[in-house]
């Protein structure tokens, strides 16, 4: 059996100690069992859709110098650490992931990436980590590649991207629409939706569309499942629900 302590109530670097004790049918407590110590790291690793790239913003209203953004999602339940990760297209633009702190997406979190921190000339941006001048976002078409090492943990492409060199795993769209983010329209909640819309939620100060750090607009994350009424096609009852989780059923037979 295994027991699954929540990543929220822990802290990476930090040493703690758990027992635990079990109750029978009948409700009486067993004895204490002893205590195991253990100490929670950061992933330093990750596999291709534990982080996502849920959003982007391409194109401005004026001149586009420090107010590109795009956002990721960590899809799993513990830290990552992203530091040395790398930002590319397929064509010359790159960016190592550095600094002098960890760059951690937390769990079910999201981290915004752009060409400015500094909200006062990045069009109010609540942007987490600067990549400066190295990457840029065509107007028209371009990737955006996320790289742990050689591996592409997830990439997408829009407009006339070039699809030659990284694999391009999620083709977001059209070409920007000027002054509104793209982002996923569908739960991506457990990884990359195959879905994208323009975003209808104002932020920053220039009147720009988008919801950098946040859920995309119209988008329910992580919801369970809700389970709508069957129908019937033939001989068979189909059984229909939203959301995510697992169905589970009895094949005992009644009558």
């Amino acid at each position: 059996n295994e027991i699954r302590i929540p990543p929220g109530v822990v802290g990476a670097g930090h040493a703690y100690r758990v027992r635990a004790r079990m109750k029978d049918s009948t409700g009486r407590w067993g004895h204490w069992s002893d205590p195991v110590q253990f100490i929670p790291k950061v992933a330093t690793s990750a596999i291709a859709g534990d982080i996502i790239i849920t959003e982007f913003f391409a194109d401005t209203a004026g001149p586009d110098d420090n107010k590109e953004w795009f956002e990721i999602y960590n899809t799993t339940d513990h830290d990552i650490d992203i530091t040395g990760w790398t930002i590319a297209d397929n064509d010359t633009d790159s960016h190592s992931i550095g600094g002098t702190n960890a760059v951690i997406v937390s769990p079910k979190g999201y981290l915004v990436l752009g060409s400015s921190t500094s909200t006062s000339v990045n069009g109010g941006t609540p942007v987490d980590y600067a990549y400066g001048t190295a990457f840029t976002l065509g107007n028209s078409g371009d990737e955006i590649i996320l790289l742990a090492g050689g591996t592409v943990i997830h990439s997408i492409g829009y407009g006339g991207y070039d699809g030659v060199g990284y694999p391009i795993m999620s083709n977001a769209g059209p070409s920007p629409t000027q002054g509104k983010a793209t982002g996923m329209a569908l739960d991506y909640c457990h990884g990359p939706a195959n879905s994208w819309a323009l975003q209808t939620t104002t932020y920053g100060n220039l009147g720009n569309y988008g919801t950098p750090g946040t859920h995309n607009s119209g988008v329910e994350i992580c919801q369970p499942p809700k389970f709508l009424p069957p129908t019937l096609t033939g001989n068979q009852l189909m059984l229909n629900w939203t959301g995510n989780g697992m169905l589970m059923w009895s094949s005992n037979v009644l009558g």
